[in-house]
Protein backbone atom coordinates (compact mmCIF):
# COMPACT_ATOMS: atom_id res chain seq x y z
CA UNK A 1 0.00 0.00 0.00
CA UNK A 2 1.31 3.48 -0.67
CA UNK A 3 0.04 7.05 -0.55
CA UNK A 4 0.24 10.17 -1.92
CA UNK A 5 1.03 13.13 -0.01
CA UNK A 6 0.42 17.19 -1.45
CA UNK A 7 1.50 19.95 0.05
CA UNK A 8 2.58 23.51 -0.41
CA UNK A 9 5.62 25.57 1.21
CA UNK A 10 6.34 29.30 0.74
CA UNK A 11 10.18 29.48 0.56
CA UNK A 12 9.83 32.93 1.07
CA UNK A 13 13.16 34.00 -0.62
CA UNK A 14 15.37 31.16 1.27
CA UNK A 15 16.97 28.06 0.63
CA UNK A 16 14.13 25.99 1.89
CA UNK A 17 14.19 21.92 2.38
CA UNK A 18 10.87 19.76 3.39
CA UNK A 19 10.32 15.98 3.90
CA UNK A 20 7.16 14.35 5.58
CA UNK A 21 6.78 12.28 8.96
CA UNK A 22 4.43 9.63 9.31
CA UNK A 23 3.66 6.87 11.44
CA UNK A 24 0.92 5.19 13.05
CA UNK A 25 0.36 7.46 15.96
CA UNK A 26 0.53 11.15 16.55
CA UNK A 27 4.73 10.41 17.57
CA UNK A 28 5.13 9.42 13.36
CA UNK A 29 8.66 7.45 13.79
CA UNK A 30 9.74 7.74 10.12
CA UNK A 31 10.10 10.20 7.31
CA UNK A 32 10.51 10.61 3.83
CA UNK A 33 13.72 11.73 2.65
CA UNK A 34 14.27 15.64 2.64
CA UNK A 35 14.22 17.54 -0.50
CA UNK A 36 14.60 21.03 -1.60
CA UNK A 37 11.76 23.35 -2.29
CA UNK A 38 14.15 26.29 -3.90
CA UNK A 39 14.67 29.73 -2.82
CA UNK A 40 11.99 31.66 -4.29
CA UNK A 41 9.66 33.89 -3.24
CA UNK A 42 6.15 32.43 -5.05
CA UNK A 43 4.28 29.03 -3.38
CA UNK A 44 5.63 25.76 -4.49
CA UNK A 45 3.43 22.85 -4.74
CA UNK A 46 5.27 19.88 -2.95
CA UNK A 47 4.66 15.73 -2.72
CA UNK A 48 5.63 12.71 -1.20
CA UNK A 49 5.00 8.80 -1.15
CA UNK A 50 4.78 6.84 1.38
CA UNK A 51 5.37 3.27 0.47
CA UNK A 52 5.45 -0.29 2.43
CA UNK A 53 1.98 1.01 4.29
CA UNK A 54 -0.09 -1.82 6.17
CA UNK A 55 -3.61 -2.58 4.97
CA UNK A 56 -6.11 -1.23 7.03
CA UNK A 57 -4.21 0.77 9.37
CA UNK A 58 -4.40 4.48 10.07
CA UNK A 59 -1.36 6.30 9.35
CA UNK A 60 -0.97 9.96 10.41
CA UNK A 61 1.72 12.41 8.75
CA UNK A 62 2.69 16.53 8.60
CA UNK A 63 4.85 18.34 6.71
CA UNK A 64 7.84 19.37 7.98
CA UNK A 65 9.29 22.91 6.77
CA UNK A 66 13.00 23.93 6.99
CA UNK A 67 14.88 27.46 6.49
CA UNK A 68 18.01 29.49 8.06
CA UNK A 69 15.37 30.85 9.89
CA UNK A 70 13.86 27.53 11.61
CA UNK A 71 11.51 24.60 11.50
CA UNK A 72 7.75 24.82 10.82
CA UNK A 73 5.77 21.77 11.46
CA UNK A 74 2.33 21.48 9.65
CA UNK A 75 -0.56 20.14 10.70
CA UNK A 76 -0.92 16.18 11.96
CA UNK A 77 -3.39 14.63 9.55
CA UNK A 78 -4.41 11.13 9.13
CA UNK A 79 -5.48 8.37 6.33
CA UNK A 80 -6.62 4.91 6.67
CA UNK A 81 -4.87 2.79 4.17
CA UNK A 82 -7.45 0.14 2.00
CA UNK A 83 -7.82 -3.27 2.72
CA UNK A 84 -8.26 -5.23 5.93
CA UNK A 85 -5.09 -5.56 8.97
CA UNK A 86 -3.26 -8.06 8.53
CA UNK A 87 -3.08 -9.33 12.21
CA UNK A 88 -5.27 -8.61 15.25
CA UNK A 89 -8.28 -9.35 13.33
CA UNK A 90 -11.14 -10.76 15.02
CA UNK A 91 -13.93 -12.74 13.15
CA UNK A 92 -16.94 -10.87 12.48
CA UNK A 93 -20.50 -12.32 11.33
CA UNK A 94 -21.95 -11.31 7.80
CA UNK A 95 -24.24 -9.17 8.89
CA UNK A 96 -22.14 -7.09 11.07
CA UNK A 97 -19.23 -7.46 8.36
CA UNK A 98 -21.35 -5.63 6.39
CA UNK A 99 -22.18 -3.01 8.74
CA UNK A 100 -18.73 -2.32 8.93
CA UNK A 101 -18.25 -2.16 5.14
CA UNK A 102 -20.89 0.55 4.98
CA UNK A 103 -19.22 2.55 7.38
CA UNK A 104 -15.71 1.95 5.98
CA UNK A 105 -16.98 2.79 2.24
CA UNK A 106 -18.72 6.56 3.60
CA UNK A 107 -15.17 7.33 5.71
CA UNK A 108 -13.53 6.50 2.26
CA UNK A 109 -15.57 8.35 0.43
CA UNK A 110 -15.49 11.19 2.75
CA UNK A 111 -12.02 11.37 3.01
CA UNK A 112 -11.80 11.32 -0.51
CA UNK A 113 -13.95 15.12 -0.83
CA UNK A 114 -11.98 16.28 1.67
CA UNK A 115 -8.49 17.91 1.87
CA UNK A 116 -5.69 15.92 1.24
CA UNK A 117 -3.21 18.94 1.28
CA UNK A 118 -0.79 20.71 3.66
CA UNK A 119 0.18 23.69 3.81
CA UNK A 120 3.16 25.48 5.54
CA UNK A 121 5.18 28.86 5.10
CA UNK A 122 8.44 29.57 5.39
CA UNK A 123 9.66 31.04 8.38
CA UNK A 124 10.58 34.82 7.89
Amino acid sequence: RRAYLEGGVYPNGQLTTYYWEYGPTAAYGSRTDTASAGSGTAPVSVSGLLNHLQPGTRYHYRLVVSNPSGTEYGYDTSVLTAGHPTVGTAARSRKNHRKTHRRRSRRAHHRRQGKRHQFAHGLR
